[in-house]
């Protein structure tokens, strides 16, 4: 089997782009280079490009200076309508027009687009052993959204986009301790819902906001379980949920989450399908390798 030496993987998102490069050595997969390219609002709104010059202008400067020659591309969730739900999909079928105006902006930023993939998918492929036939809830708390999906027998099966994400939490702790976004932003890092909070007002705000997404999260399980499958066969239990996503972190989500939908929680771990973290330590941190999962995806085929 031929392997390419060197592969690029994209992540466009409203907010940034998240490439990460991929090597194969006689060592195993290396990871050589990675980053995130900021982009100016107004340039991509839920996921449809709005200023396709300036994409360009900024994927011609990232060529540039990173020296990138072809790259497989993550799109985002918010291609599809809020709160729209998607079973049994065959997702990369359903981006039409949206796909062809990112591959035109690729085009003529000199860029090949090895391919094109929703990142439900991409994450999947990211966080799920290859192989695995088992089912599973992902569940994607970005900063503006959440993305829930599951995946079974290797298979995308259900995707779901939820309005509510890591800034609506934020504004939450904001508005109610009367503090600027910026120090709300703060203590939502630092504190979450750690068993010794003093403030009964900000533990509050956490626990509403953890109902917010515990209560949709819920929803679909129960949805996913009490629904047959097109045969009349029940649908396989859900295994464990995978937490991923930039506000995955936060101090007391997992355990909540657990406790909540009496199911096992677990944050993802990117790199099952690129190196063994046990023998070799990914230059990336933990915390920051969840916003690399799409990237990481799309990659993952060269190799």
């Amino acid at each position: 089997m031929m392997f390419k030496s060197s592969s690029f993987g994209f992540h466009i998102s409203d907010e940034s782009i998240k490439f990460i490069e991929l090597s194969k050595t006689k060592n195993g997969i290396k990871i050589s280079r990675y980053g995130e390219k900021k982009l100016p609002m107004g340039i991509i709104e839920s996921g449809k490009i709005k200023d396709p010059k300036w994409l360009e202008q900024i994927l011609i400067l990232l060529k540039k200076e990173e020296g990138i020659e072809s790259a497989h591309i993550s799109l985002p969730y918010e291609l599809f309508d809020e709160n729209e739900q998607k079973f049994g999909i065959e997702v990369d079928n359903m981006l039409g027009n949206v796909m062809e105006e990112y591959l035109s902006v690729f085009k003529n930023s000199m860029i090949r687009a090895g391919s094109v993939e929703f990142e439900a998918g991409a994450i999947a492929k990211s966080v799920i052993k290859k192989g695995d036939s088992d089912t599973y809830m992902i569940v994607d708390f970005g900063n503006r959204r959440t993305g829930i999906s599951i995946v079974s027998d290797g298979a995308l099966v259900f995707t779901s986009v939820l309005d509510f994400g890591g800034a609506k939490l934020t504004e939450m702790i904001k508005n109610n301790l009367n503090i600027s976004f910026e120090e709300a932003e703060k203590i939502k890092k630092e504190f979450g819902l750690k068993r010794d909070i003093e403030n009964a007002e900000l533990s509050k705000t956490f626990l509403n906001g953890f109902s917010i997404l515990c209560d949709e999260i819920n929803k679909h399980f129960i949805y996913w379980h009490v629904n047959k499958e097109k045969n009349g066969k029940d649908r396989p239990q859900i295994k464990k949920i995978i937490l991923c996503g930039s506000n995955a972190n936060i101090k007391g989500l997992k355990e909540y989450l657990s406790v909540a939908m009496k199911n096992k929680v677990e944050l993802a771990n990117v790199w099952t399908n690129v190196l063994d973290t046990e023998k070799n330590i990914p230059e990336i941190n933990f915390e920051e390798s969840f916003i690399f999962a799409p990237a990481l995806g799309v990659v993952l085929k060269d190799f």
